[in-house]
């Protein structure tokens, strides 16, 4: 056992209550008061009990020898998993005793003895804890599908698999951790709008923080098979936003103004700067909402003719060259 020692100090009247009275720490696993039925030595005999993973936290384990009502123990001999560990000098004259056991114990349960000796009445508490996990701040708080999402806090684990990460209680992957932040990674087929995301450390929850996801925008098709520069083309899809502004169009590599705007559909006009060389065939047609694109696969001819899509079967490129 690592001799990692932190005293700690605690005011006499939370010794009463001293694992209730810490409000930074997660108890993971404590004895009840062991009390002294003899005047003679006795032995107490308990396991502690840690769940895969909680033995990559950050452990403090402490000894409470004694209350603000009862006596502590003249001596004590403590064994952790059957190698001696502490006794009595290790508290120093004082009551309490802490030990950074980080690393030390494994998961599963592993036995405490303690023997003592004192009056009856003697009184004696372990408490095994680790720093409370705490979910601050997530940035961006609005977060496009497919994204990264940095979350900022404390005492999160630093094997990124110790932490759990959900989004409206479905998990997601985490990218990368360290103490204070982890990088996840916002599913492609998140739902839109606010979403709960939570961290549980080795089991131990945060409170959760409310976000908001921006959904991909997706291109169904276009009101067009064909039409030329200057006329208006209407877009079909989902997750457009309502404010024309917050649209950007490319027919090919070109610009297309947004003139109206619907969560369903757009109406841009076809870029002039496409009539010296018309005709075109098969220009991706690209909306961003909000600085997310779309990707889908649907495309537009831009020629002097004028072919509505639901008028008329697509009719094959005319063979070129065009002058």
């Amino acid at each position: 056992m690592k001799r990692k020692i932190l005293m700690v100090l605690f005011a006499v009247a939370l010794q009463a209550a001293p694992v209730q009275a810490q409000q930074e720490v997660v108890t993971i696993d404590q004895s009840p008061a062991l009390v002294g039925r003899t005047n003679a030595a006795q032995r107490f005999a308990d396991y502690l009990n840690l769940a895969q993973g909680q033995d990559k936290l950050p452990l403090t384990l402490t000894f409470y020898n004694g209350t603000d009502t009862a006596p502590g123990f003249a001596w004590l001999r403590v064994s952790i998993g059957g190698r001696p560990a502490y006794t009595e000098k290790d508290f120093k004259g004082g009551r309490v005793f802490a030990d950074n056991v980080s690393g030390d114990i494994g998961p599963g349960a592993t036995q405490i003895v303690i023997d003592a000796g004192g009056r009856i009445g003697s009184t004696v508490q372990w408490a095994l804890t680790t720093p409370k996990p705490v979910l601050t701040k997530a940035q961006p708080d609005k977060v496009p599908t497919g994204q990264t999402l940095t979350l900022q806090g404390k005492n999160f684990s630093r094997l990124a698999n110790v932490n759990v990460v959900t989004i409206d209680n479905k998990p997601v992957q985490v990218v990368s951790a360290t103490d204070t932040d982890l990088q996840v990674k916002v599913p492609s087929d998140a739902k839109g709008g606010k979403a709960e995301v939570l961290v549980a450390v080795a089991g131990m929850k945060t409170a959760p923080l409310t976000i908001t996801i921006q959904p991909k925008p997706e291109v169904t098709g276009v009101n067009m098979f064909s039409a030329p520069p200057g006329q208006p083309l209407v877009i079909s899809g989902k997750n457009f936003s309502p404010k024309a502004a917050e649209n950007k169009v490319q027919i090919g590599d070109y610009p297309a103004e947004v003139t109206q705007a619907s969560p369903t559909s757009l109406t841009v006009t076809i870029p002039l700067a496409l009539d010296p060389i018309q005709p075109v065939w098969g220009l991706p047609v690209v909306v961003e909402t909000n600085t997310v694109k779309s990707n889908d696969n649907v495309t537009v001819n831009v020629q002097m003719r004028v072919i509505e899509n639901d008028s008329q079967s697509p009719v094959a490129a005319p063979a070129g060259p065009f002058y």
